[in-house]
């Protein structure tokens, strides 16, 4: 009782029995077996729950604008 836990989540990004190579990106990671786009549940970028990163909209944001920005341009 009392007793505060920290999670280190960095060691969650860099689970080998996750992730088949885990200091390497590969897009693989994140497609099934027919191509499809899943979110593995190690994956936790910005944090969970409370302590989630307060950035984290402001990255979505910025990434949709890039984007959309980018097929404007073509």
């Amino acid at each position: 009782q009392g007793t505060t836990i920290i999670t280190n989540l960095s060691s969650v990004l860099k689970d080998e029995t996750v992730w088949k190579k885990p200091n390497e990106f590969h897009p693989e990671h994140f497609l099934d077996a027919k191509g499809q786009f899943v979110k593995p549940e190690a994956f936790l970028p910005f944090s969970a729950g409370r302590r989630a990163c307060p950035g984290e909209q402001l990255a979505r944001m910025e990434l949709f604008l890039f984007f959309t920005t980018l097929l404007q341009k073509f």
